[in-house]
């Protein structure tokens, strides 16, 4: 591999474990919850990024683009559902602000099934589908769940 290929794998862990320290310090300071990155995930990309109970965070953060790839809300969707989680895609194109991509069920939670004390996810159909926001608004969807 030339110097220039892996000088760009390098940088591009780099980039993403930064963003996903600062979304760390984001829901710590915006939440008040302190969560920490999941180190697992470099070893199976099914793992997720950040959890904060009950989302399985998965967070890109690239150059150029407006918006997320399929593949992406996809493998958000296998990580959360691996751990009983609502799926939280977080990214940022470069000069973008941060977008939050949640399955239409973590806004209408007649859609989960519920259990004694916990929640059965939808995994397929409807309710899985991708609802895009801002991060004013994720933050506040988030809030709803967690506090």
């Amino acid at each position: 591999m030339s110097k220039m290929g892996k000088s760009k794998g390098v940088n591009s862990r780099v980039k993403g474990s930064t963003y996903e320290r600062d979304l760390c310090k984001l829901f710590d300071l915006e939440l008040g919850v302190s969560v920490r990155r999941r180190l697992s995930q470099w070893q199976d990309p099914d793992e997720g990024d950040i959890f904060i109970d009950p989302f399985m965070v998965e967070a890109k953060r690239y150059k150029e683009g407006n918006w997320f790839k399929k593949s992406w809300w996809e493998q958000c969707c296998r990580a959360a559902a691996k751990h009983n989680a609502i799926p939280l895609l977080i990214y940022r194109y470069d000069r973008q602000p941060n977008r939050f991509v949640f399955p239409l069920f973590a806004v209408n939670s007649e859609w989960a099934v519920g259990r004694s004390d916990q929640y059965s996810w939808p995994t397929e159909g409807t309710a899985v589908r991708p609802l895009v926001c801002d991060e004013d608004v994720g933050l506040a969807i988030m809030r709803e769940w967690i506090l």
